[in-house]
């Protein structure tokens, strides 16, 4: 079972369950906002030479911190176990270009700055190498205020509203008639998300959990269907796939530790990333649903081991980007263009994307400045994009590198 000093709504990521952290740093961020305002005016509205002079300067801060001892780096490799996967893809796209990829490190830590080196020249970058430390921070990652964007642009979005209090919270459940979703303002990576409710136990219990992580939450409507990831960089669409919860078929003959472990194997030779065959939160999964570590599943029965579509879960990853109909391509490039970000993902729940979207049955849920490459790079079937190489390219050529 899962420890009492983590956070289960957090797995598989490690966080205290009270989550001190998270609080006191969205109170310093409440308190911080009036003084970062030039500064993010400056990032926001500022003319390119403008982003280039404060780009330079905060490079030039990160290299006297380096020389003094304060922050370090290290290579990133293909095999590196440390990095995150995102900056391991792009390392082996960057080697098969001539250059490499460095992640700073402070007090041996790996910090979520990147350094790219090509020809004696280097470039810093936060995350991805198209996003510089002078980009603009994305408005749109604030749930809300893509509902409130979606609206104007006359596109396609789960019926709901924000909340900062649990009563609030519970009369936009009671408008909006269940089942509904319960998640917080600002986050990713389905922390403290909770889908499906239907009961005012069941609300008023995702709502006192998602407030232990913020106080800031969204409640919106339900929508059944398949989730997909679409990537832009720029106004150009490059990679589309379906996610899929975490799910194990039985054979007749193994049994779901079996099952698992052969699980676990298969997504470690396809993208080197391991999982932990038999998490916490799988056996409570699998508890919950009265199912056995030992016993073997039926032919061809299916057994979902929760619902977040993460790849450090498991979850299963099938590429459509050849399969989008025009007039979602469409719609979804002129998303892309008003939210005017180097790198998007965009989330979106419908039944296909090979059809355009169903009134009411099709939505977009989310925008993501800094989307995971991962499951385009290794999918669990269809072609493999190569996300990473694209998005070096544009770099390397817009940083002159």
């Amino acid at each position: 079972m899962i420890s009492e000093s983590v956070c289960r709504d957090c797995a598989p990521y490690t966080a205290h369950p009270n989550h001190w952290l998270e609080r006191q740093l969205e109170i310093l961020e409440w308190i911080a906002t009036p003084l970062c305002c030039p500064t993010q005016w400056v990032r926001q509205h500022a003319p390119p030479v403008i982003h280039t002079i404060f780009g330079f300067g905060l490079g030039v801060g990160i290299d006297i911190l380096r020389k003094i001892g304060v922050l370090g780096a290290r290579k990133v490799t293909a095999d590196d176990t440390v990095a995150a996967a995102n900056l391991r893809i792009i390392a082996v796209a960057a080697d098969r270009r001539g250059a490499h990829v460095e992640c700073l490190t402070f007090r041996g830590k790996d910090c979520p700055i990147g350094e790219l080196h090509s020809d004696h020249r280097r470039h810093y970058f936060e995350g991805l190498p198209l996003l510089t430390l002078a980009t603009p921070k994305l408005a749109y990652d604030d749930k809300q205020a893509l509902k409130q964007l979606l609206q104007r642009l006359d596109l396609p979005h789960a019926q709901g509203g924000a909340a900062t209090s649990a009563s609030r919270a519970r009369r936009l459940a009671q408008q909006l008639g269940v089942p509904v979703v319960i998640k917080p303002r600002f986050g990713s990576l389905s922390r403290h998300t909770f889908v499906n409710l239907s009961t005012p136990i069941e609300i008023d219990n995702a709502i006192a959990r998602t407030r232990q992580f913020s106080r800031y939450l969204i409640v919106e409507e339900f929508i059944t269907g398949h989730v997909w990831r679409v990537v832009f960089v720029g106004d150009r669409l490059i990679a589309a796939c379906r996610r899929d919860p975490p799910s194990i078929v039985g054979d007749g003959q193994a049994s779901i530790r079996t099952l698992l472990c052969r699980k676990a194997d298969s997504i470690e030779s396809r993208s080197g990333r391991r999982i932990h065959a038999v998490s916490d939160s799988i056996l409570d999964e699998l508890t919950r649903k009265g199912y056995e570590l030992d016993i073997a599943l039926p032919t061809g029965q299916r057994v979902y081991l929760g619902e977040k579509v993460i790849a450090a879960l498991g979850a299963e990853f099938h590429d459509a980007t050849d399969a989008i109909h025009p007039d979602i391509e469409a719609q979804l490039t002129r998303l892309a263009h008003t939210c005017k970000a180097p790198l998007l993902g965009i989330d979106l729940i419908a039944p296909t994307l090979a059809e355009p979207l169903f009134p009411g049955k099709s939505v977009i849920i989310e925008v993501n400045s800094l989307p995971a490459i991962e499951l385009h790079h290794y999918p669990s079937s269809g072609q493999s994009r190569d996300v990473a190489g694209l998005i070096l390219d544009r770099a390397l050529a817009m940083f002159h590198l």
